[in-house]
């Protein structure tokens, strides 16, 4: 059909022109934000840093320590990607301060038969852990002859029921706390990532899947 007499015709091209001018106020508008924001984000980074910084600085009071603390969980509360930062660095830091404990297969006499624990790994405090960690590397061989005697001790119905594998990590703590001498429910100076922090054994994991074989009867 014929337009009516008189009705304008929509000039070739308007709709695209419209498109474009539409796209160029986007992008306008996307680099007055961006321009915006990234001082806004690179200010929040320099905070950061300059926070973990003056936090790793030594002859800091506790109570120092504590308002340190405070503006980091303020910066948290504002920023998410400072959040999935930390989370993160927290997952590394535990990572580091985690351990094997065994070098091979430890076998638990239990009169019954014989537990096969493959993996044990500690987890320390982040208070003075490097050094902590050394000192059981070294003494590795001794504190191994603890642990394998304090659960060749144990009652076997502490280590076979249902509570097993939580009886196997408390008794492998406590004896390695006695022979380290040291005191992980006490509090020691805040670090960044443990308020206060702690020192010694705090953690025990059985990785691998431990294992009991019971005695074959033998035939009269």
């Amino acid at each position: 059909l014929a337009a009516p007499r008189g009705a304008a015709r929509p000039a070739a091209g308007a709709g695209a022109g419209g498109r474009w001018v539409l796209a160029l106020l986007v992008l306008a508008i996307g680099g007055v934000l961006a321009a915006w924001l990234w001082p806004q984000r690179a200010a929040k980074e320099d905070d950061w840093a300059g926070l973990r910084q003056s936090f790793s600085a030594p002859g800091h009071t506790e109570e120092e320590l504590q308002a340190l603390l405070r503006r980091k969980e303020a910066l948290l509360q504002r920023s998410p990607a400072l959040r999935e930062r930390e989370a993160q660095d927290a997952a590394r830091d535990r990572e580091a301060r985690s351990l094997d404990l065994l070098d091979q297969p430890m076998e638990v006499y239990l009169g019954t038969g014989t537990m096969t624990i493959p993996r044990v790994q500690l987890v320390l405090g982040s208070f003075d852990g490097p050094a902590l960690r050394s000192y059981i590397l070294k003494n590795r061989e001794t504190l191994v002859r603890e642990v394998n005697r304090a659960l060749n001790a144990a009652k076997p119905e502490r280590l076979l029921g249902p509570d097993a594998e939580q009886n196997l990590q408390t008794l492998i703590q406590d004896t390695l706390t006695t022979a380290l001498g040291t005191q992980p429910q006490e509090t020691y100076p805040s670090t960044w990532f443990e308020s206060p922090g702690r020192y010694g054994v705090v953690a025990v994991q059985l990785p691998g899947r431990y294992s009991f074989k019971a005695y074959s009867l033998g035939s009269g």
